[in-house]
């Protein structure tokens, strides 16, 4: 006994099927949804992240007084004694301090602040032309 009598059944012919025009998703420039998960391409800790936002970055202006705690009434600093007897490297100092290089210019204070005791002149005459009247050029 033939299942298959009284029933046509048609197969699609191979000629017959048009062909697919709709392009694939992905050459279609259609994204699928995907979930963006963050990652944190830097991995800073919480407690690195809490303590840059609780870090104040305003600049404090800081007052430094004319001498240091304890120094005697008559106390000279060593910039300006640098500055009058050994003018080039005092120009070089505070190019470097301009710089962000103090390392720099605090050894160039160092070297000449070495060399004061080897000159003790530059004190009393440093001290000398303080007591001088200056000549500002409008006098007569």
């Amino acid at each position: 006994m033939k299942v298959t009598t009284g029933m046509m059944v048609s197969y699609p012919k191979l000629s017959d099927v048009q062909e697919h025009k709709e392009k694939p998703l992905l050459q279609s420039g259609v994204h699928l949804p995907r979930p963006e998960v963050y990652q944190d391409l830097l991995e800073i800790s919480d407690q690195a992240r809490q303590i840059a936002a609780d870090i104040n970055h305003e600049l404090v202006k800081v007052n430094i007084p004319d001498r240091p705690i304890g120094a005697p009434d008559d106390y000279i600093p060593v910039s300006e004694l640098m500055r009058r007897f050994d003018p080039q490297n005092y120009e070089k100092m505070n190019q470097h301090f301009g710089n962000n290089e103090s390392e720099k210019g605090l050894l160039l204070l160092i070297d000449f602040t070495k060399k004061l005791p080897l000159h003790p002149d530059w004190i009393e005459k440093y001290r000398e032309e303080l007591q001088q009247p200056v000549d500002d050029g409008f006098s007569s």
